[in-house]
């Protein structure tokens, strides 16, 4: 298990992935052409403290805890920002139509 400080308003989002086309399917994690993400996104991904990150083969096992709560894919952290995927290096979140990579190694 990897365990991380929160992500500062000075850092960076990881990257940026591309809006979903449909609701309901995941699209792969690529990284969006301009890099572009509303502040208020932004703002809120920033705010999302991961204090502890487990990555597994099987997505059944894949875990990160966000406010002491242990959160699976799939799962709502707050205000209607999803888990989509937890990845070897972070977690892809959804949030007003974007998805967003956040590193836990920066």
């Amino acid at each position: 298990m990897t365990e991380t400080l929160p992500l500062s308003m000075s850092q960076s989002l990881s990257r940026v992935i591309a809006n979903p086309a449909v609701a309901g399917k995941k699209e792969p994690a690529r990284s969006s052409s301009s890099g572009n993400v509303p502040l208020d996104v932004e703002t809120v991904i920033a705010k999302v403290g991961i204090a502890a990150h487990m990555h597994s083969s099987r997505p059944e096992d894949r875990l990160l805890i966000i406010d002491g709560k242990s959160l699976r894919e799939g799962d709502v952290v707050m205000n209607g920002v999803r888990v989509d995927e937890i990845t070897p290096d972070g977690a892809v979140f959804s949030y007003k139509g974007f998805r967003i990579h956040r590193s836990v190694f920066n």
